[in-house]
């Protein structure tokens, strides 16, 4: 949408935008309003100024009646006071932490600071490594220092007295050995001066939090005015308007004054994922891999599916299922993402565990035992690789049918013409290794696409040899592809085996190890087998179903809002 707002209009129709909170505002983010590097700096002041209170920042923008003039003046009044209460912290918690070593420190020895407060002699505590204390105590008594020292854990702890006259000496010796002893001060201040050091800490901190809602206000109306010019900054000028341009996505649209202009727009605009909400988890792993662009389909439901069928079908037990689903339903309230996704990931775990006959590694029945069917857990993996695909495929060329570009639907990398070579291809190796007939025919059909749709990539590219070679790698990848799904079955193989390997050892056990091996190996599976198996469901999601369809490199619909 492109607007058209007189000057005298502009800030009120910015407040109305902001309220609707529909319009993405087209930015360039390569400018900046001078005023906004003003606001910025004061909203970083004004954080300060409720951090060092521990009082929450005010999540949203709201106007205020404050001037940038006014709020300067208000702000600089409290900053002194911020700059002084957080410099008096810093030091109050750094010498309450040497206080608290220095103690410990004291304590090895048995002695309290008091006990060290001689007459003639000075002292330094330090801490040394035992790999170089000996040559320490010995240069140190080279100049008649004394050592007093007590062995620790990881460390020695020395006391070295020396009379005035040894002090820059002995300052020399430790600095050579890159050891800082404990400052002096710290044997002058206890716990007591310490708390009232705190007292006026937080006595002048009063001072700020007698502002707080003042401050509060500030930091509010700054956000709003940030929104605003940031903004302004990408405004245009035309004959006494100012012209602003955005999307508003159609299900959202209201009548909004100054319009000039609205069309369709599937190429640049921003993307608006919508996600239904029990599929909402999935929608943070599509992201992490990249936001698609507005003309694509968003692949989270397809995503979510896929992914909750691979892990149950290479994860399935009943009993470790249930544990999954059990931590991601007390998840789900903490980590909302992970504890929805663990929640129905253990599910299809059950679902499989239940086809499989597997509690905790138990076989409760032979219905499908994937160490007695493996075969058809072969042809299983094979058959959903296939299905998967297919369904890249076909979001490709829906895909296309949406931006209108008939050519790439049908002579695609993925379009009809080779979506039809793969299809033919799983035909022939099902005529190949299950139904055992004549593929002569099938071959002849197979030359003909391949011949056709190469002709199309030499005619577009002018390149022979590349469109060539590029058209062979694509039909071995198609095949290369769908045998990795392989691997489903081989996970599903493996979690049978290492169950056969922990029983094995359970049996050699009396019967409390037994019980013991049992749970120690199922809680190793839970957590080893989990990671893997979620790696490996991402892998051939991301690299194998993605890449037959998906773009990315989309921008994310954020609405202008106040």
């Amino acid at each position: 949408m492109t607007f058209e707002i007189p000057k005298d209009k502009i800030d009120g129709f910015l407040e109305k935008l902001g309220k609707e909170k529909i319009l993405h505002i087209k930015k360039d983010t390569r400018k900046k309003h001078p005023l906004v590097y003003k606001i910025n700096n004061l909203l970083k002041k004004t954080a300060d100024l409720l951090s060092i209170i521990n009082e929450p920042l005010p999540a949203h923008p709201k106007k205020e009646n404050f001037q940038i003039e006014e709020i300067e003046n208000i702000l600089s009044s409290l900053i002194s006071v911020y700059e002084d209460v957080s410099f008096k912290e810093k030091e109050y918690k750094r010498k309450k932490e040497s206080l608290q070593k220095l103690n410990k420190f004291l304590k090895a020895f048995n002695i309290s600071k008091e006990q060290l407060k001689f007459k003639f002699l000075k002292f330094k505590a330090f801490y040394s490594t035992y790999e170089n204390f000996e040559e320490i105590k010995l240069i140190l008594s080279a100049y008649n220092i004394l050592c007093i020292y007590e062995e620790l854990k990881d460390y020695i702890a020395v006391i070295s007295v020396y009379t005035p006259k040894n002090e820059s000496k002995t300052i020399e010796i430790l600095q050579k050995f890159s050891i800082t002893p404990f400052d002096e001060e710290l044997f002058e201040i206890d716990e007591k001066t310490l708390e009232k050091e705190l007292q006026l800490i937080n006595k002048k901190k009063e001072t700020i939090l007698k502002e707080k809602d003042v401050i509060k206000k500030i930091y509010s109306h700054l956000l709003y005015l940030k929104n605003i010019y940031e903004i302004k900054t990408v405004l245009k000028e035309k004959n006494g308007f100012y012209i602003l341009e955005g999307w508003v996505p159609k299900k959202r649209y209201k009548p909004l004054p100054f319009v000039k202009n609205k069309e369709i727009d599937f190429i640049n605009s921003p993307t608006l994922l919508n996600t239904p909400k029990f599929f909402k988890p999935f929608e943070n792993l599509v992201k992490t891999y990249s936001l698609p662009k507005p003309y694509e389909i968003n692949p989270t439901m397809f995503f979510a599916v896929i992914f909750i069928f691979l892990f149950g079908l290479m994860f399935g037990d009943i009993g470790q299922g249930a544990v999954l689903a059990l931590i991601g339903y007390m998840l789900r309230n903490k980590k909302e993402i992970l504890g929805k996704i663990m929640l129905l990931s253990g599910l299809s775990s059950m679902f499989f565990g239940a086809i499989y006959g597997h509690f905790f590694g138990f076989e409760l029945y032979h219905f499908f035992s994937p160490m007695e069917n493996i075969n058809n857990l072969i042809a299983l993996s094979i058959f959903a690789g296939a299905v998967i695909i297919s369904t890249g495929f076909i979001l490709y060329m829906s895909t296309n049918y949406k931006k209108r570009d008939i050519k790439k639907l049908l002579f695609g990398e993925n379009g009809l013409l080779s979506f039809a070579i793969y299809l033919l291809l799983l035909w022939i190796g099902i005529k190949i290794f299950i139904l055992h007939t004549d593929i002569k025919f099938d071959l002849l059909v197979l030359g003909i696409l391949f011949i056709g749709f190469t002709g199309y990539t030499i005619y577009e590219s002018k390149k022979t040899s590349q469109s060539l070679f590029h058209s062979i790698i694509g039909l071995l990848e198609n095949i290369t592809n769908t045998v990795s799904f392989v691997r489903t079955g081989a996970f599903a193989l493996a979690h049978a085996a290492l169950f056969l390997a922990v029983f094995t050892i359970a049996e050699m056990m009396d019967k409390t190890g037994y019980w013991i091996t049992v749970i120690l190996g199922n809680i190793f599976v839970i957590i080893l087998e989990g990671v893997i198996v979620t790696i490996q469901t991402l892998r051939l999601e991301y690299y194998e179903f993605f890449k037959r369809f998906y773009e990315g490199g989309g921008y994310e619909y954020k609405p202008f809002e106040l």
